[in-house]
C-alpha cells in the first residue's frame, strides 16, 4: 500500500514533464492526471476563463521548479540511505547544508511565486491554491488507495 502511494506522489509530481516525453497509452494517463489537476484546481478555485489563461503557463512554470527541488531532495536522501554506514561527519554535514540551502530555495520560490500569482489572481485565491493542491492529492490518494478491510473509511 505505501508502495501504490509513493507511486502515486511521484506520479503526481512530475506531471508537467509528462507531455513533453511520454506518448502512447503512458502518455495518455499523464494528461489524465494533468487534465484532472488542472480541472481540479481550476473549478476549486473558481477561476475565470482569463484568469486561467495567464495562470496555468505560470503555476506549470512554477510546478517545474519546484519539482526539480524536490528531485535534489530525494536524490540527497537517497544518497543518505545508500550510502549512511559510509559518510563521515563532514559529509552528512555538507548534506545537511544542501538540504538547507534547498529548503531556502523553495522558500524563496513560494514567495517569489506568490507575488506573481497575485498580480493573475486575488490573494485569497492564491492562498487557496495551496489548499486545493493538498485536496487534489488527497483525492488521488483514495482513488488508489485499496478498501480498508471490514468495509470502514480509515
Amino acid at each position: 500500500m505505501k508502495t501504490k502511494i509513493l507511486l502515486l506522489f511521484f506520479f503526481l509530481s512530475i506531471i508537467p514533464f509528462a507531455s513533453k516525453a511520454q506518448h502512447g497509452e503512458e502518455g495518455g494517463m499523464w494528461e489524465r492526471f494533468k487534465a484532472q489537476k488542472i480541472s481540479f484546481i481550476t473549478s476549486n478555485l473558481n477561476l475565470t476563463p482569463e484568469e486561467a489563461q495567464k495562470f496555468w503557463p505560470l503555476y506549470n512554470e512554477f510546478e517545474k521548479k519546484r519539482i526539480d527541488l524536490q528531485l535534489q531532495k530525494r536524490e540527497l536522501d537517497h544518497k543518505f540511505k545508500k550510502e549512511s554506514s559510509t559518510l563521515s561527519e563532514n559529509e552528512v554535514e555538507k548534506m545537511l547544508s544542501s538540504l538547507n540551502d534547498i529548503f531556502f530555495d523553495e522558500a524563496k520560490l513560494l514567495k517569489e511565486y506568490n507575488k506573481k500569482f497575485m498580480q493573475i489572481i486575488p490573494p485569497k485565491k492564491v492562498f487557496l491554491l495551496y489548499q486545493v493542491e493538498n485536496q487534489f492529492r488527497a483525492n488521488m490518494i483514495r482513488q488508489f488507495k485499496p478498501p480498508h478491510p471490514g468495509g470502514g473509511s480509515h
